[in-house]
Parts: structure tokens; sequence; C-alpha cells
């Protein structure tokens, strides 16, 4: 399992947050520098061990927006948005690490009930 959740504890890709973290993920976004999500080496090896369960979710997630046909659009999109080219798959995985992370730590601040 990949996303878990104690009383004060929460993990995401292995990796544990408290809530205080969750809210800063949400509130500011991957890109301000979140410990073991910022190097791109460290990206690559997150992708790498849990694609499937990344891109399952963000497939899920496409699916009930239903603007974009799947969770690769999905990002594609987001990047285009933001004026990230899309030079290579690194940055694909990269940027789908990312949007994974911030969307769980939403799904577990709304699951707990904390605003954010």
């Amino acid at each position: 399992m990949t996303t878990t959740t104690t009383k004060h504890v929460h993990t995401i890709l292995n990796k544990e947050f408290c809530t205080g973290e969750l809210k800063d993920i949400v509130n500011h976004g991957m890109s301000a520098g979140v410990s073991g999500f910022i190097y791109s080496s460290e990206l690559h090896d997150c992708f790498e061990s849990n694609t499937e369960v990344i891109m399952d979710y963000l497939d899920d997630m496409a699916d009930q927006l239903g603007d974009e046909p799947n969770g690769y659009r999905m990002v594609l999109n987001s990047m285009e948005r933001r004026g990230i080219e899309f030079d290579s798959l690194q940055v694909f995985k990269e940027q789908a690490v990312w949007m994974y992370v911030e969307c769980i730590a939403m799904d577990l601040l709304l699951s707990i009930g904390e605003e954010y």
C-alpha cells in the first residue's frame, strides 16, 4: 500500500507527512520543495517504483473530471497550461509524481475533515 494514515502521520509513496505538511503541499504545491520529491533521480525512482499506482489514480481522476481522456493527457495538459515544456519523459515523470502527491494530500485532508 502506498497511502496510509495514522492519527498524526500520513504516508504517500513511502514518505511520511504530518497534517501540516499535507496542508503545505495542497496550498503551495510540490514545486515549493518537498523532501524526498525534489531531485530528478528521486522522482524518477519514485515513478518507476509506483507507475501503476500513480497512473491508475490519475486515470481515475481524469475520468471523474471528464475533461481529459486519461491521466497521461491530464498531466501533459497541466504542463502546457503552466508553460512547462515536455522535452523528455523524465519531465513527465516528475510532473506525474507531483500531481499524484498533491491530489492524494488533498484527498487525505478531506478524509480527516481538515481544512486547508
